[in-house]
C-alpha cells in the first residue's frame, strides 16, 4: 500500500523465515520460546514472540530370560533382566525391582543393586531413548522343593513419570530319580571269587549331573579285589566300604559326562571269599544329584538261617533253613576232610529252591556213608544266572550203630 501522492512516505511489507530442528530428546511441555527484533538506523524498532510446546513421550521395556527353564533341587537358577529405552523424551529416574522368587536362596547380584528384605532393586537414574543394558541375579533352589513345582518370578521397570514394564518367567523343578540294581552275577567255585554287577540308570525327567556311589560289604568274608570299568575313589578295607565321589567325573574313576533321562551305566566288582559264608548282605548307596535317593539293598543268593548235619540210623541228615532266597536250587557237596577242595569234594544231590522272600526249610539224608566215619558237607546255593553261594562245611560221625531206646523198669519198694 502506499500514502497519498505528495506525503512523501510509503509503506512496504515482506516475510523472512527461519527454520530449526528440535533437539531430540525432550521432556514432554518443553516450551520453546522464540523472539525476533526489527529497527533501524534511526532507532526504530519492534519485536515478535512466539513460544511452541514439545509434546513428547517415551516408552520403557522389560525382557527377563531364566537360565535353566528346568531345574533340579539344588540348581542354581540365573536370571537376566534386559531393559531399553524408546522414544522422543528421557526416562527420569529410571529402577528395575524385583522380589526373589519362593523356594530359593539369594547367591549373587550385578551391583549396584539394593536388597530390601527379599527385593532386589537396581537404580538406573535418568536414561535417554536409545539406552540399554541388563542386570543379572542368581538363587539357588531349596533341596525340599517337591518335583513339578513351578517356581515364578516376575520383575518391575518403572521411572517417575510413571512409565512401566514388567517382564515375568517360570521355571519347572523337576527331581532327579535314579534306580539302582545290584547283582550277584558270578562265584567261581575253584578260586572262592565272588562277581557282582551294579546297574544305575536315570528313569527321571532330568540330567544328573552328580552320582555319588557307594558299596557297603562283609569284611569278614570278602575282600575287594578290583572293579571295573571305574575304579573306586576310596577303599577302606577293615570296614568294608567302597565310595565313588562323582561318576560323571573322568576316568579311571567316572565316565565322563552326565547321566542323561534313559542312560545307564554299568560297575562290575570283584571280592575274594576270605571266610566260609553263612550269612551276609552287600549293599550298594548312590545319592542322585547331591539328593537323597531310593536306597536299594541287594543281598547275595541266600541268606542261611541254619546249616546242620545230624546222625540218623540209615545215614546222615543234613538240614538248612532260609530267612529269603533267591536261589532256583541248592548242591550238596561232601568230603572226607575239613578243607574245601574242589577235586575231592563229591556233589551227592541236586534241592530245588523255593526262592521265596521268607525262606525254607529243606533236609536230605546221605545213606551213602560207612560207619565210624565222618563227612564234612557243604552247601552251594545257584542263583538266576548262575551265580554260586557256597556255605559251610558242617559235620558229623557215622557211627552205624543203631539208635534204640532201652526201657528199664522200676520198682518201688516200701517198708
Amino acid at each position: 500500500d502506499f500514502l497519498p501522492v505528495g506525503s512523501g512516505v510509503t509503506q512496504a511489507s515482506g516475510v523472512v523465515t527461519l527454520v530449526v530442528r528440535v533437539d531430540t530428546p525432550l521432556p514432554d511441555g518443553t516450551l520453546l520460546t522464540n523472539a525476533a527484533l526489527i529497527t533501524d538506523t534511526e532507532d526504530v524498532t519492534d519485536t515478535g514472540e512466539v513460544t511452541t510446546p514439545v509434546s513428547g513421550e517415551h516408552t520403557i521395556t522389560l525382557l527377563k530370560d531364566v537360565t535353566p527353564s528346568v531345574a533340579s533341587p539344588g540348581d542354581v537358577l540365573t536370571y537376566t533382566l534386559t531393559w531399553q529405552v524408546f522414544g522422543t523424551e528421557p526416562a527420569p529416574d529410571v529402577t528395575i525391582s524385583d522380589t526373589l522368587p519362593a523356594h530359593t536362596t539369594f547367591i549373587t547380584a550385578t551391583r549396584p543393586v539394593i536388597r530390601w528384605g527379599n527385593r532386589l532393586i537396581w537404580p538406573l537414574g535418568d536414561r535417554t531413548p536409545g539406552d540399554s543394558g541388563f542386570v543379572t541375579f542368581t538363587v539357588q533352589v531349596d533341596w525340599d522343593v517337591p518335583s513339578g513345582t513351578v517356581i515364578y518370578n516376575a520383575a518391575l521397570i518403572t521411572d517417575t513419570s510413571d512409565v512401566t514394564d514388567t517382564g515375568e518367567t517360570s521355571t519347572t523343578i523337576l527331581s532327579p530319580v535314579l534306580a539302582l540294581d545290584k547283582r550277584l552275577i558270578r562265584y567261581n567255585h575253584d578260586d572262592d571269587v565272588i562277581t557282582f554287577s551294579i546297574v544305575i540308570t536315570n528313569v527321571g525327567p532330568v540330567v544328573v549331573d552328580v552320582v555319588p556311589l557307594f558299596d557297603d560289604y562283609d569284611h569278614r568274608f570278602l575282600r575287594f579285589a578290583h572293579a571295573t570299568p571305574y575304579t573306586p575313589n576310596l577303599v577302606i578295607t577293615y570296614s568294608g566300604w567302597l565310595s565313588w565321589t562323582d561318576l560323571t567325573e573322568p576316568p579311571p574313576h567316572g565316565f565322563g559326562h552326565d547321566l542323561s533321562p534313559g542312560e545307564r551305566l554299568v560297575i562290575t566288582t570283584v571280592f575274594e571269599v576270605v571266610g566260609d559264608i553263612t550269612r551276609t548282605t552287600n549293599i550298594a548307596i548312590t545319592d542322585g544329584d547331591d539328593d537323597d535317593e531310593e536306597i536299594i539293598n541287594i543281598p547275595t543268593a541266600v541268606q542261611l538261617r541254619y546249616l546242620r548235619v545230624l546222625e540218623q540210623e540209615d545215614g546222615l541228615l543234613i538240614a538248612w533253613g532260609t530267612f529269603l532266597e533267591y536261589a532256583y536250587g541248592y548242591e550238596i557237596y561232601r568230603a572226607q576232610q575239613a578243607t574245601w577242595d574242589a577235586l575231592s569234594a563229591q556233589r551227592i544231590a541236586f534241592q530245588p529252591g523255593v526262592s521265596g522272600i521268607e525262606g525254607a526249610d529243606y533236609v536230605y539224608l546221605d545213606t551213602d556213608v560207612t560207619p565210624m566215619s565222618r563227612y564234612w558237607y557243604w552247601l552251594v546255593a545257584l542263583g538266576d544266572g548262575g551265580p554260586r553261594t557256597r556255605y559251610g562245611p558242617v559235620s558229623a560221625l557215622f557211627t552205624g550203630r543203631p539208635l534204640h531206646y532201652l526201657y528199664l523198669p522200676l520198682v518201688l519198694r516200701s517198708r
